[in-house]
């Protein structure tokens, strides 16, 4: 379902920090637990009120139906092409108890704005709304773009729509992660997986009574870390910190008893591939470390993917965007180890960074926070890579 609005006559938006408090107050968790996910409807509704009264053309698309989860796509100019200010509208949850503020009410303390999404990534989309409506009225040559997304913090279900229907063509894309305003060109990609172990409980005094999944969980994690060693010795890029693919057993739990043969365990994993592994290819090859595991098991192994996996980007150094940034910024783009929306992006053709206000390592902790100066530097970023791309 697409709901259309039109153009409205232009009046004065609330200031950045205004709208931070509003967007700060809409509780937009996204989560794989159903208890705790939450539509993201409020935080369009709010962007599509500014966005109007700004004169931008906007469209809210439904992207899941329960809970409500929306993209917003406004436009001011005219075409395709043109530049792009991305930022998705949900957080992760919180644990209130480790917070010092309310994590819905925007706190500020020394310059700095506390609340959740302050820095990842509520305080980036105010700086785009307030650079969007500032160009309503200039001779732009190439159409400016406000997308916001859905679910980008657990499924990235509101980027793979973006993907799938591919409304959106656009030159240049823009992500507006927290990333201490340094240009990102490329990032790793992530895939979870959880393998259950199924086997057949006894007493721990007589093995052949019995088949332990715990064994068999073994077996797959031996298989899992030569397959880990492998990759790392064929893939390396030293533009990355780690240079090298991750894949990190986070989870493992099976049995009730030292005395009984376990019946059912469970191992959870993650893989961090590099920009030269494609995602086909590994799943592939994950399936077949699997199979060979279940030869030397004798408990039922069966591998479940938590989440849909999504691919690593890269943009070339070469790129206009990239130099462009580089210049802008005066910082030489980088190579980060964590995931966003810019693969989704980069499939539709665009040249596409990451480049936000905050730091990466405020997201998904307590007492996050962006500070007005780093609201205000990005604010002068994006005006100056308006005229550039699209003036």
């Amino acid at each position: 379902m697409t709901t259309i609005f039109p153009e409205v006559p232009s009046k004065p938006l609330p200031t950045i920090e205004q709208m931070l408090t509003e967007l700060v107050a809409v509780n937009s968790i996204s989560s794989t637990e159903s208890s705790l996910d939450r539509s993201n409807a409020g935080v369009i509704d709010l962007l599509a009120g500014w966005l109007r009264a700004a004169g931008a053309e906007v469209t809210v698309h439904e992207v899941i139906s329960t809970p409500r989860k929306l993209n917003l796509i406004a436009r001011i100019g005219q075409g395709d092409g043109g530049l792009v200010f991305s930022g998705h509208t949900d957080t992760v949850p919180y644990d209130g108890q480790r917070w010092a503020t309310d994590p819905f009410v925007l706190t500020e303390q020394s310059g700095r704005l506390h609340g959740l999404g302050a820095t990842d990534m509520k305080g980036f989309i105010a700086v785009a709304v307030t650079v969007l409506a500032r160009h309503r009225h200039h001779p732009l040559k190439k159409p400016l773009w406000l997308v916001a997304t859905c679910d980008e913090e657990s499924t990235m279900s509101g980027a793979r729509w973006l993907q799938e229907t591919g409304l959106l063509k656009a030159d240049y894309v823009v992500i507006g992660e927290p990333t201490d305003l340094v240009p990102v060109r490329a990032h790793k990609g992530h895939l979870a997986h959880r393998l259950c172990a199924h086997g057949h409980s006894g007493h721990s005094s007589d093995p052949a009574a019995g088949r332990n999944a715990i064994d068999g969980v073994h077996a797959a994690m031996s298989e899992l870390m030569a397959w880990r060693k492998q990759l790392q010795q064929d893939h390396r890029d030293d533009s990355f910190a780690v240079p090298y693919p991750t894949l990190n057993f986070g989870r493992i739990a099976g049995g009730d008893a030292v005395n009984r043969i376990c019946p059912d365990a469970e191992l959870d994993f993650d893989l961090r591939p590099l920009p030269d592994m494609a995602l086909p290819a590994l799943y592939t090859a994950l399936h077949q470390q699997i199979r060979s595991a279940q030869e030397h098991s004798a408990a039922t192994l069966e591998l479940q993917e938590l989440w849909p996996g999504t691919p690593a980007f890269s943009t070339p150094a070469s790129a206009t965007l990239v130099s462009t940034a580089q210049e802008l910024t005066g910082s030489a783009a980088v190579c980060v180890n964590y995931g966003t929306e810019a693969p989704y992006f980069r499939a539709l053709g665009a040249e596409v960074i990451v480049l936000g206000p905050g730091r990466i390592d405020r997201a998904h902790q307590p007492n996050e926070y962006v500070t007005r100066d780093e609201l205000a530097r990005c604010e002068v970023l994006l005006n100056e890579m308006v005229q550039r791309l699209c003036l």
